[in-house]
């Protein structure tokens, strides 16, 4: 493979992102500085923050940020299922199994090595801050499953004709003996072997470009014998990891599924990185920050005024508005007093309360908590979940496909692979899954259901009174089996639905049979009274 001239479409890519970088690092700078990298590198162990004169921003995205973990990727509670596309309620031996290769997923997802639930918090910062985050999921012999939330100031990326993302290209700084631990000695440049003899500690830009094979140009993909892209044809994503000035690939090697996710929050047409809650807020967070500088310095001049002191002259014609600032003057009584101060800090406060107001909706602060009393009944909780689901909806839809889908998809695939999946049973072999998302917030959203119906029921009851064949209109058997996904219970609690109508058959015909039984002593009864009464 011909780095020199993947280089120049890693290239290519990257510099796509130029567009947007100012925006990316102002509001990195403003909300989330442990983001910042756009622009120029960030100093290692550098505070970063002292462009933030208040911190209500960073924390209205970190309490979003905490929302979706809880509703979406909750670790106290399972979130995702798999179920056969139209087979709902399947129960029996599929059922079984696809609820435990549900639960053998959801820990691989909670094992300690993965860092799952350590990375999605700092993923869904990212995404609600910059619009858009990356989060990279692997499996590594021995470890499991491994999950990252790359900073998104490290990749670039592009989308397909549908406007997918499968296109992520990642530069990063590593040791040269982090390099040679990663890749091998051998793959090393001489520069790079060179500084592990002399300098393991010498930072090197690594390269890595995910892309799908056929997007590949073929003067790239074929090597020196024309059979480079033959090699790994088996997988459907190319990876190939290289050092910025390098001669050879450090790692080439490919993928079944993409590794990487990336969802953005919302995009306009034509536009590759997204825009979050931060673009949004982004003007209030300007004045927010202005106005708290300006308060401070206020607040300092009203505590410590600068001075007027009588002198034969001012000084350098120069007044001293600082706090604590002397200038002298020539005054008429000779005594030493304030500068006057008329800024207002009353406003200056009512306005900094505008714009943390203001910021804590754009973040959707006001509509994520459950606002309430100690003692809400659950009807009052469930309707306050609807709403955060109402809130979250569209952007629940974007996650799911662009980020939940494709990651669960590569986890199963990587489980399934490495033998961690029970054996699944005949009947499934050869047939199409799908994940249904069970968090908190896709439920609230489908008990929504449940409570229409429930609304319906008492609305007619009085007419069922009247004539009990009006259920007939009802399928209750659909009903009944739609329970499980409106309220998340394991699958293999429901039977199949041919068990149900065995179970049903053996029960109507042990029925007949007792009413033939009954019928038959009853008879029985009948013909020895009536010789008795013929013998009288």
């Amino acid at each position: 493979m011909d780095i020199k001239k993947v280089g120049k479409l890693a290239d290519s890519i990257w510099t796509k992102r130029d567009a947007v970088n100012s925006t990316l690092e102002e509001l990195a700078r403003y909300i989330y500085p442990d983001s910042k990298g756009f622009v120029s590198k960030p100093d290692a162990g550098a505070e970063d923050r002292e462009a933030i004169w208040d911190s209500a921003p960073e924390e209205a995205a970190s309490m979003l940020a905490s929302a979706l973990s809880g509703l979406l990727t909750n670790p106290a509670t399972d979130w995702l299922a798999l179920e056969l596309p139209g087979n709902e309620g399947q129960g029996g031996d599929a059922g079984g199994w696809l609820t435990e290769a549900g639960r053998t997923m959801l820990k691989a997802f909670a094992a300690p090595n993965s860092q799952f639930y350590q990375e999605i918090q700092v993923f869904y910062m990212e995404l609600a801050v910059l619009g858009w985050a990356v989060f990279l999921t692997e499996y590594r012999d021995g470890e499991g499953l491994y999950f990252k939330s790359v900073p998104a100031s490290q990749c670039a990326i592009a989308e397909n004709a549908r406007g997918i993302v499968d296109t992520v290209v990642r530069r990063f700084s590593m040791t040269a003996g982090q390099m040679a631990e990663e890749f091998g000695k051998d793959n090393l440049s001489q520069t790079a072997q060179g500084a592990l003899k002399k300098d393991p500690f010498k930072e090197f830009v690594v390269t890595h470009l995910v892309m799908p094979w056929d997007k590949l140009p073929e003067e790239i993909a074929a090597g020196d014998d024309g059979v480079g892209k033959s090699r790994l044809s088996e997988h459907k994503y190319v990876s190939v990891s290289f050092e910025q000035d390098g001669e050879k690939p450090l790692k080439l090697s490919g993928y079944y599924e993409f590794p990487y996710a990336v969802p953005r929050w919302s995009k306009r047409s034509g536009e590759v990185y997204g825009r979050g809650c931060g673009h949004a807020a982004l003007p209030d967070i300007r004045v927010l920050n202005k106005v708290s500088l300006s308060q401070l310095d206020a607040a300092q001049k009203a505590s410590n005024p600068p001075l007027l002191v009588p002198d034969d002259s001012v000084i350098d014609r120069k007044i001293n508005t600082f706090a604590g600032g002397i200038t002298y003057w020539r005054p008429v009584g000779g005594e030493i007093i304030p500068l006057p101060i008329t800024a207002n800090l009353d406003v200056m406060q009512l306005i900094r309360e505008d714009r943390r107001a203001a910021i804590q909706r754009l973040f959707l602060n006001d509509r994520i908590q459950l606002v309430g009393g100690p003692q809400m009944t659950a009807t009052e909780i469930i309707a306050r979940e609807r709403k955060q689901a109402q809130v979250l909806g569209p952007v629940l839809g974007r996650l799911q496909s662009e980020h939940l889908g494709p990651m669960v998809t590569r986890v199963f695939g990587l489980l399934y692979r490495a033998g961690q999946l029970p054996d699944p049973p005949e009947e499934l072999k050869g047939r199409e899954m799908s994940v249904r998302y069970i968090s908190p917030i896709s439920r609230a959203q489908k008990q929504g259901e449940a409570e229409a119906l429930q609304a319906a029921m008492g609305h007619i009851a009085p007419l069922v009174q009247l004539g009990p064949e009006l259920m007939d209109n009802f399928d209750q058997d659909r009903i009944v089996r739609d329970t499980q996904e409106l309220f998340g219970y394991p699958e293999d609690y429901l039977r199949k639905e041919s068990e149900v109508k065995k179970i049903r058959q053996d029960r109507q015909q042990n029925a007949q049979a007792a009413a033939q039984a009954e019928a038959a002593m009853l008879a029985m009864k009948a013909a020895g009274s009536n010789q008795t009464a013929t013998g009288l």
